[in-house]
């Protein structure tokens, strides 16, 4: 009966059903059916399920399962990995100061563009300091570099100055990081002619004389 109090003596054997619920009761006269956890339910009035498994381990002395823990992957610094995390963490240009530093360098109609994103606290390591110094973080125009397959490889980081939304006042204000060689900034789909250039900003020019024009910025 689904209403009847579970003895404390009942065979310890018996009672792993009380986790396994796999003992399913009827009652011939209503109807009702359930397992031996219904029944510590019922019998302690508990209200949740995890409350009934509390006090059903408590009987078996079992002791209460520890969390999955997942460990946390640290990505080398300027690896492939470590772009593809900083890029995915980039929102689009438009509205953004990047897209005001475009903007400032005649480069206009790129602000849904996929290869283009906008980080507004991008670490930056100045050159010759101590590893352990702490980074600055400045907000930072990213491109994504990517093979003839279109994967990511790396990225691009140009820092940007948020009072004048042009270059950051750093030397270098532009760093690559990630797998580069052989690879570059794609915009557009290649066919049959492509563009190539070495700088971002000479390669979107280009661009936006040739709209279908694919391009790549080394």
């Amino acid at each position: 009966n689904k209403g009847a109090a579970p003895s404390r003596n009942i065979n310890r054997n018996a009672t792993c059903s009380v986790l396994c619920g796999v003992q399913h009761k009827t009652d011939a006269a209503t109807g009702e059916h359930g397992d031996l956890l219904d029944l510590i339910a019922g019998a302690r009035q508990l209200r949740t399920f995890g409350e009934t498994l509390d006090e059903a381990r408590l009987f078996l002395s079992l002791p209460r399962p520890e969390p999955p823990t997942r460990e946390r992957v640290v990505a080398s610094t300027g690896s492939p990995e470590a772009s593809r995390r900083l890029f995915a963490m980039g929102s689009p240009v438009g509205g953004t100061l990047a897209e005001r530093y475009l903007h400032r360098r005649d480069l206009i109609g790129f602000s849904a563009e996929t290869a283009l994103r906008f980080h507004p606290c991008c670490y930056y390591w100045r050159e010759g300091q101590p590893k352990d110094t702490p980074p600055e973080t400045w907000p930072a125009l990213l491109a994504k570099v990517t093979d003839v397959n279109g994967n990511l490889t790396g990225v691009h980081r140009t820092w940007l100055d948020p009072a004048t939304a042009r270059k950051a006042p750093l030397d270098p204000s532009r760093k690559a990081m990630g797998n580069l060689l052989g690879h570059g900034v794609r915009i557009g789909t290649a066919s049959d002619i492509l563009a190539a250039g070495e700088g971002l900003e000479s390669t979107l020019s280009v661009r936006m004389a040739l709209p279908n024009m694919p391009v790549i910025s080394a």
